[in-house]
């Protein structure tokens, strides 16, 4: 039976999609589900489910609207939150930390934080980035996409790790990292 949702707020009927999308999974049926307002982007609600039988290792990134539900790690869909992204006229690019934390959450399914300064975590050892080949996080918007640069530190691996993305006008993304 369907419910008159009519009441309900847009974020509110993206939970119930997702939840509903989720309840027809059997490892996730019983999930846990948060909201990432910090991730909500060109017209998605960012929701992060946690499998109990998984724990934090099972976290999966969900971007929700009217028409459809993506998800972390599959292939096309950060492309295709990207894509949007580029195509929306009004807004500016991407701020880098915005960038960087939906980034490592849908592409390369990473958990970090961005780092300013060479020693801009609290679990980072002395010299573990040595300053010399540190460089702040930026953004360079050219005819062709946008670059972003960023030093993460990956909070699964305790590791420094640098990002150069590429992100096309037409959404697709390239990458390299190094640690």
């Amino acid at each position: 039976m369907i419910q008159d949702q009519s009441h309900l707020t847009a974020e509110q009927r993206a939970e119930q999609r997702l939840k509903t999308h989720i309840d027809a999974i059997a490892l996730l049926k019983a999930s846990s589900i948060a909201r990432l307002p910090e991730l909500d982007i060109a017209g998605y609600y960012a929701f992060s489910v946690m499998p109990k039988v998984t724990g934090r290792a099972g976290e999966i990134t969900y971007m929700v609207n009217d028409q459809e539900i993506l998800a972390s790690g599959q292939p096309g869909h950060f492309d295709k939150i990207m894509k949007l992204v580029m195509e929306d006229k009004k807004s500016s690019p991407l701020k880098v930390k915005t960038f960087a934390k939906l980034f490592l959450r849908m592409k390369v399914i990473r958990y970090g934080v961005l780092l300013d300064k060479p020693d801009g975590h609290i679990l980072l050892t002395p010299n573990q980035l040595p300053p010399d080949i540190f460089e702040p996080p930026s953004m360079t918007d050219t005819p062709e996409g946008i670059n972003y640069r960023f030093w993460m530190f990956d909070t699964d691996r305790y590791l420094p790790v640098f990002w150069d993305i590429w992100v096309k006008r037409d959404g697709t993304t390239t990458f390299t990292s190094r640690q």
